[in-house]
């Protein structure tokens, strides 16, 4: 019976693999995540991990000082390129949403474990492009180089073509360089037509070219279409906030960007996709406008509840009807 017992014990504790925790992440299912996280044992191959799987559930809740809290035990128990990579998107995540005071530190920190991370695996893409996108995004105190863009993207296009093609767009954007941008997409489009990623570029390119009712087309396209892969599903849900913060600010397109941010909020978050808080807030601003401002003020509330940021409180406050 005893050693029924221990096997059956044994069994358990094995059973909360990291394969098991990753397909969890994997189905956005935070409550099978949270349960299995908290099996792991003192005794588990995975228990320096737990920190670091901690923070991943806060940060895709959105909850950033929780997130934060676990990332700084994790980077002590688990200092590995992937913990490096979670420290770079949170850390960023954080310097996009803090006071003017804050935003510098947390940029910094941001690049410097994106920097770790690449340095520790640079064939990994989604480190790869981590580094390229803060390199473009951030201003140069914070840490960003736009001549360190190149030899990046060199590296991205030996291990994912594709995405090489999608961050090279971003690239020419900000070199305000839009028409090479705009030739050099829909060459590729021509090639590769279900590749979602590209037909969110070209929307998202189209946009800062002030052509707002095509980049809502392709934004349609992008939204219409099944996603077949992890990166086509991170490419819908961007569509989805996009035409919805097109819409908030333009004060056109109000049902279809009504009903792309109820998609978007109603799901788990995606790595990489923006913050519930600022959709809720945005959603606000479309009831505004089309005069629902019951709705308007349930979409405010929600979007302190999720993240009292000063800068967010102060528009909601000027936008309340």
């Amino acid at each position: 019976m005893k050693i029924l017992l221990l096997l059956f014990i044994s069994i358990n504790v094995w059973a909360v693999s990291d394969e098991a925790i990753e397909s969890a992440f994997k189905n956005n299912d935070t409550t099978i995540i949270e349960k299995l996280v908290k099996q792991i044992n003192r005794g588990d191959d995975n228990y320096n991990k737990r920190d670091f799987y901690m923070a991943r559930i806060y940060f895709r809740k959105d909850e950033l000082e929780k997130a934060e809290d676990y990332l700084e035990k994790a980077l002590k128990a688990y200092p590995h390129a992937e913990t490096y990579n979670l420290a770079g998107g949170i850390y960023g995540t954080q310097a996009g949403q803090a006071s003017i005071f804050s935003k510098l530190g947390y940029a910094k920190k941001s690049k410097k474990y994106l920097q770790k991370a690449y340095e520790a695996d640079p064939t990994n893409v989604g480190y790869i492009s981590g580094l390229i996108q803060f390199n473009i995004q951030a201003p140069g105190l914070a840490g960003g180089d736009m001549d360190a863009v190149e030899p990046l993207l060199k590296q991205m296009e030996k291990y994912d073509k594709k995405q090489a093609i999608t961050l090279r767009v971003q690239y020419l954007i900000e070199e305000e360089d839009e028409e090479t941008a705009l030739a050099y997409l829909d060459k590729e489009i021509s090639k590769n037509p279900n590749d979602l990623n590209l037909l969110f570029s070209k929307g998202y390119l189209l946009s800062t070219m002030d052509e707002e009712d095509k980049a809502v087309s392709e934004y349609k396209k992008v939204i219409n279409q099944e996603a077949t892969s992890v990166a086509n599903t991170k490419a819908r849900f961007d569509a989805l906030y996009q035409l919805g913060r097109l819409a908030s600010m333009e004060k056109k397109w109000l049902t279809e960007g009504r009903d792309a941010f109820i998609e978007f909020i109603k799901h788990e978050k995606i790595d990489g996709t923006p913050s519930k808080s600022w959709a809720h807030y945005r959603l606000g601003l479309i009831y505004k406008a089309l005069k629902q401002n019951k709705r308007a003020q349930e979409s405010f509330n929600q979007s302190l509840a999720l993240n009292p940021d000063k800068e967010l409180k102060k528009r909601i406050e000027k936008a309340m009807p």
